[in-house]
C-alpha cells in the first residue's frame, strides 16, 4: 500500500489512508508507476513558482486565473523577487496550493507525479521548502575580535554569503560596495526584513564565524586574490529560511558580480531526481553565469533520519550517503560544474568522515580535516580555545581557498576536475589518502 507523508510546521503526520487499510478510491492503487511521495518541510499553503523565459504577460496571467479556477478561488501573489529577475519568480498563496498539491500529486485517478515540484509548458513549481543550518555544535558567546584590513592590492573577488548575516568586524574591512538590484543594497541585503541591515542577529553569529573562516583562510593563502565579502542575509534570529530568499538572493549575487556563493544550508529531499525548480533556477542563474557555489553536504537531523529509514526504506548504513539521502543545494554537485559539495572528515587516528555528516564517493567534492579529530571539530575563528563543528563550518574553509586562488583557477571556472587539478598542483587540494575516496569524490581534502 502507498504511502504519502506531509511535513508541515516542522511536524511530520502520515496523511494517505494506507495506515487505516484503504486509499482515497476505495481500493489498493493498481498503478505500477505509482510512487510513495514525501513533502520536504514547508511554507504551509505557499507555491513557488518560476515564469519560464518567453511566456507573455498576457499568458502568465492567464495561468493564473485558470490556476485560481481549477484549483479554488483565493490565490494571492505573495512575494516577488522585484528587481533582481524580472519579476519571473512569485509565491502565491492560499488554499488553492493545497488543492493543487493534493490533485497532481496524490490523486488516485492519475499517476502521481511523486514530486512536491515540477514544470508545465508556462512555469516551474515547487513548494516554498525551508531551509536549514547544518549546525552540530557552536559556540553561543564568544570576545570581539578586531578584523585586520586587508591592505593587498591583489585583484578583489566577491564571495555571496548566505547566512544569518555579517557582523561589522568583517564588513568594515572586508566588504566593498557592489552594483545592485536593490536599493541602498550596495553592501549586502537583508532577505528576512527586505532592508539593507546585514547585522548577524543569530544567537552565535553563525553568518559572521562563516565569513571569517572565509577571510582567514584568503590571508592564509598566497593564491592571488583578495576576498570582499556580501552579506546576503537569508535566515534570521531563529535560524530558519525558504527557498524564495534562496533564489531571489541567487540573482541578487548575480547581479551584484559575484563569483562564488558559500552556501552552508540546506534541506533534505526523498526522491532520486533534483528539486526541479531549484536545479534549473541554479543553472540558468548560476552555472551559466560561472558563478561557483559552495554548499554543505548537510548533517545528521534524527527526524529526517527517521523518514529516510521508516519511510524510504534508506537503511541504517545510508543514512548519510548522500545518494540514498539527498540534501539540496549542496547534492546537485552530482550534476552541475559549478556546484561543490563540503563535508568534513579527519585522517587520523583512522581515516573517515565525520558520522554526523553527509558523504558520497560520487557526489561529495571535498572534506575538510578537523583541527579536532576526536568531535571532527574546528577551532572557532574567534577563540582557538573554543570549536565548532558541522558541514556548515566545513564549506567556508574551502570557499576561501576558492577565493584566493580564484585568479589562478578562472579560466576553468565550467571544469571542476580542472579547477581541483590546479589547487592540487599548487598544494592546496590534496588527495594523498586513498582510503578517504570510500566517502569522497577521489579521496579529496583540504587542511
Amino acid at each position: 500500500m502507498k504511502r504519502l507523508l506531509f511535513k508541515i510546521d516542522q511536524k511530520y503526520f502520515v496523511l494517505f489512508f494506507a495506515l487505516i487499510g484503504f486509499c482515497l478510491s476505495g481500493c489498493e492503487p493498481t498503478n505500477p508507476n505509482d510512487q510513495k511521495v514525501y513533502l520536504p518541510e514547508h511554507k504551509q499553503n505557499e507555491l513557488l513558482v518560476w515564469r519560464k523565459s518567453g511566456v507573455t504577460p498576457g499568458s502568465w496571467s492567464a495561468k493564473k486565473t485558470n490556476f485560481q479556477a481549477k484549483y479554488g478561488a483565493g490565490l494571492t501573489v505573495s512575494k516577488k523577487c522585484q528587481n533582481c529577475d524580472d519579476g519571473d519568480l512569485e509565491v502565491w498563496s492560499g488554499s488553492s496550493v493545497v488543492n493543487f498539491i493534493s490533485s497532481e500529486v496524490a490523486s488516485p485517478t492519475t499517476r502521481p507525479r511523486g514530486n512536491p515540484t515540477g514544470e508545465d509548458d508556462t512555469l516551474y513549481y515547487s513548494l516554498n521548502f525551508i531551509v536549514h543550518l547544518p549546525i552540530e555544535n557552536d559556540v553561543s558567546q564568544f570576545p570581539s575580535f578586531v578584523v585586520p584590513p586587508f591592505t593587498s592590492n591583489l585583484p578583489e573577488v566577491t564571495v555571496a554569503v548566505f547566512d544569518t548575516g555579517v557582523d561589522p568586524e568583517i564588513t568594515t574591512n572586508y566588504t566593498s560596495n557592489i552594483l545592485s538590484c536593490k536599493t541602498g543594497g550596495e553592501k549586502g541585503w537583508n532577505f528576512v526584513d527586505e532592508n539593507n541591515n546585514t547585522s548577524d542577529r543569530f544567537s552565535s553569529r553563525h553568518g559572521t564565524v562563516v565569513s571569517k573562516f572565509i577571510v582567514d583562510e584568503v590571508n592564509a593563502h598566497a593564491g592571488g586574490n583578495r576576498v570582499n565579502i556580501l552579506p546576503v542575509k537569508i535566515f534570521g534570529a531563529d535560524g530558519s529560511s525558504d527557498l524564495f530568499n534562496v533564489l531571489c538572493g541567487f540573482s541578487y549575487a548575480k547581479k551584484a558580480g559575484a563569483k562564488i556563493i558559500n552556501a552552508s544550508f540546506g534541506f533534505y529531499y526523498y526522491h532520486d531526481d533534483p528539486p526541479k525548480l531549484l536545479a534549473k533556477y541554479v543553472e540558468e542563474v548560476l552555472t551559466s553565469n560561472n558563478i561557483l557555489l559552495v554548499a554543505a553536504a548537510g548533517n545528521k537531523i534524527p527526524s529526517e533520519d527517521a523518514i529516510a529509514r521508516y519511510g524510504i526504506g534508506v537503511p541504517e548504513s545510508g543514512l548519510r550517503n548522500l545518494e540514498l539521502h539527498h540534501f539540496y543545494p549542496g547534492g546537485l554537485a552530482k550534476y552541475l560544474p559549478n556546484v561543490y559539495c563540503i563535508t568534513t572528515a579527519r585522517l587520523a587516528p583512522t581515516v573517515s568522515p565525520s558520522p554526523n555528516q553527509n558523504f558520497s564517493k560520487n557526489i561529495v567534492d571535498i572534506a575538510a580535516i578537523a583541527d579536532l579529530p576526536a568531535v571532527f571539530g574546528f577551532y572557532h575563528p574567534f577563540d582557538n580555545t573554543k570549536s565548532v563543528a558541522g558541514s556548515s563550518f566545513a564549506t567556508p574553509i574551502f570557499t576561501g581557498k576558492l577565493a584566493s586562488w580564484y585568479s589562478t583557477i578562472s579560466g576553468a571556472l565550467d571544469n571542476k576536475a580542472t579547477i581541483l587539478n590546479t589547487m592540487s598542483t599548487n598544494a592546496v587540494v590534496f588527495n594523498d589518502f586513498p582510503a578517504l575516496g570510500e566517502w569522497i569524490i577521489g579521496g579529496r581534502y583540504v587542511r
